[in-house]
């Protein structure tokens, strides 16, 4: 499934379903890897790992997600705390502040890193 982009700069969206996980394809800057290795069953698995996926993609659909990077090399995505509000300056400076190591470090107060992209 493919979600055309609204801009070529940040790429499509597409998700693929790859057995016994799902691909989530972030555009032009990473992937993530949607699975589940608990004991459960194989439907409450699949249950799971959807929900999972939906979940990821409302927040990026929502503004709530920042992509760095890029796929050849140290791409990433990254959750923002729900309090805080991704607009305009807020995600120039947070997206300039990424480029340099030590300013991200800072960066990781304000950043909820639990999700799976890498």
């Amino acid at each position: 499934m493919t979600f055309p982009a609204v801009h070529a700069d940040v790429g499509d969206i597409q998700i693929y379903d790859d057995g016994d996980e799902i691909t989530v394809v972030a555009g032009n800057f990473t992937h993530g890897h949607f699975s589940n290795y608990e004991d459960i069953s194989e439907e409450e698995s699949e249950r799971m790992i959807a929900e999972n996926v939906a979940d990821f993609l409302e927040k990026l659909f929502s503004d709530k997600v920042v992509l760095l990077g890029s796929h050849k090399g140290g791409g990433e995505c990254r959750v923002v705390d729900p309090d805080t509000v991704i607009s305009g300056n807020t995600r120039k400076n947070m997206l300039g502040q990424a480029r340099d190591r030590a300013a991200n470090e800072r960066l990781q107060s304000c950043l909820d890193d639990a999700e799976v992209c890498n």
